[in-house]
């Protein structure tokens, strides 16, 4: 990917930079993306509507990176909330006014000085190079969607089975069954590949009940039927990708989020400065202490008094003191709360055939695939778990989604309403590193999220965290029905 710096003075220099470089010079130097690297909204106060109109007919993808300010990498790589609160409004929310997409990290502060003439505070900072990767990655896929022809594009269309089941096959405010025939039949006569298309939203359903749900663990019959019939993705390849994941991301998945905790604190122990680890630490612990509820009686009545312990030798450990954190740690994780104590090497026995390989429910039709995301877990409670930002993902949800990476080869992937729970899994609130959960799963492929247009605040998970573009969709309208019961 070849890129052409263009720096500019704040306010109107950016625009006339947008405008005698980027617009004039589109055609000519062949610009397919722009990288913003400048806070608020460019142009400022002089010429903000100016720019935003160059946008609008320049017509091209706006992605921002972020100098993190005010934080070394090392804070911020230990951080919870991934950017101080009061800077997400100048360093997302006003960029995201312009249309700017996929908020991610590329550099952070290592030291602030004092100008002896001047007196200005001057900020030097260092790059993230990990994440520089995976912004040029991204941005490389979407530049592929633009020049690639439809005939050769693969789609992953992803529903919600939530909870798991035959009967439940939706989402907020959208009919899923037919959204999903509508979108079958506008890829085919935009060009794309696709065959076999339902004929109506009844046939759709029956092949996905039959072909394209989640099974719990206590109904292996069922299991066996879906396997038969779905693909399948050998633990083998799952386990060449996930050994490529950072260590800490595996241990919060075969351990659970106390194994996270761990690894906090032993990079906080490397440092010279502790006291930032002690926030992320303490807000860690209270949330899962805060989650054990979700589980049943017994579990939780054996897990709430251990997690007071759990707490206090955790926090004398990241202050040097004697602890018995380890012994303590491991006990939780014999309690085999569902994923609060981790799943375990892998395969794991969520979604797994009988030999071990990994059930990828759903519909090969042509080049798009149609299928449900995989559900969180069964053990907690449902609604909890769904969004849960504690509980690490299973086995079978990243395989499941290594699979469109890497076997179905998506070019993008589009959830269908409100909503998923890939960005609401653990990770910090933006900004994120490379073993938050949410930017494991969505990895490098474009995402198309459709969304319902009340749903502002969740969206902006799935706009800052899952790094989706938002296509918004209309309330269902209301209609007048016959009076019923004893208003008759």
């Amino acid at each position: 990917m070849n890129s052409l710096p263009i720096f500019a003075g704040w306010g109107e220099p950016t625009e006339a930079a947008l405008r005698d470089f980027v617009k004039a010079k589109q055609d000519e130097w062949n610009i397919r993306a722009i990288i913003s690297l400048q806070s608020f909204v460019l142009g400022g106060d002089q010429a903000r509507e100016q720019v935003t109109s160059l946008f609008e007919e320049l017509r091209l993808p706006i992605f921002r990176a972020m100098r993190v300010t005010k934080r070394s990498p090392d804070q911020w790589l230990l951080s919870s909330d991934g950017l101080p609160w009061a800077s997400v409004y100048y360093q997302i929310a006003m960029p995201e006014l312009q249309g700017m997409i996929e908020p991610v990290a590329v550099a952070a502060e290592v030291e602030r000085s004092i100008d002896a003439e001047t007196g200005a505070a001057i900020a030097s900072f260092v790059p993230i190079e990990s994440r520089i990767h995976r912004l040029v990655e991204r941005i490389s896929r979407w530049i592929q969607l633009q020049t690639k022809p439809n005939s050769e594009k693969r789609v992953a269309l992803i529903y919600y089975n939530h909870p798991p089941g035959k009967q439940n096959i939706g989402a907020d405010y959208l009919n899923v069954p037919n959204t999903i025939v509508e979108l079958l039949r506008s890829l085919a006569r935009g060009g794309y590949s696709v065959r076999g298309i339902p004929p109506d939203a009844d046939i759709l359903v029956d092949l996905l009940t039959r072909r394209g749900i989640n099974v719990a663990d206590w109904a292996p019959g069922q299991r066996r039927l879906v396997a038969e019939r779905a693909e399948k993705l050998p633990v083998s390849e799952y386990l060449t990708w996930y050994n490529t994941l950072d260590p800490i991301a595996r241990a919060e998945v075969e351990f659970g989020p106390l194994a996270y905790v761990d690894a906090v604190i032993d990079r906080a122990l490397k440092l010279e400065d502790k006291s930032f680890a002690r926030a992320p630490v303490e807000r860690a612990l209270q949330e899962i202490a805060a989650f054990v509820d979700n589980y049943p009686e017994d579990l939780r009545a054996r897990a709430a008094p251990l997690m007071e312990d759990i707490r206090r030798n955790a926090l004398d450990r990241l202050a040097g003191n004697p602890n018995h954190f380890a012994d303590l740690k491991l006990q939780f994780e014999t309690l085999n709360l569902e994923g609060l104590s981790g799943w375990g090497q892998p395969p794991g026995n969520t979604m797994v055939t009988d030999g071990g390989d990994f059930i990828i429910p759903g519909l090969l039709l042509g080049n798009v695939f149609v299928g449900p995301q995989p559900q969180r877990g069964w053990q907690a409670n449902a609604d909890s778990l769904h969004s849960s930002n504690v509980v690490p993902p299973h086995h079978q949800y990243l395989a499941f989604y290594e699979y469109l990476r890497n076997v179905f080869k998506a070019d993008v992937i589009v959830h269908i309403g409100r909503h998923s729970s890939y960005e609401w899994l653990p990770g910090k609130q933006v900004a994120l590193a490379e073993f938050d959960f949410p930017d494991i799963v969505i990895g490098s492929i474009p995402a198309v999220y459709l969304y319902t247009v009340d749903g502002v605040g969740e969206g902006l998970q799935a706009k800052r965290r899952g790094l989706s573009v938002i296509v918004d969709h209309l309330i269902p309208p209301l209609k007048t029905t016959e009076l019923y019961g004893p208003i008759l």
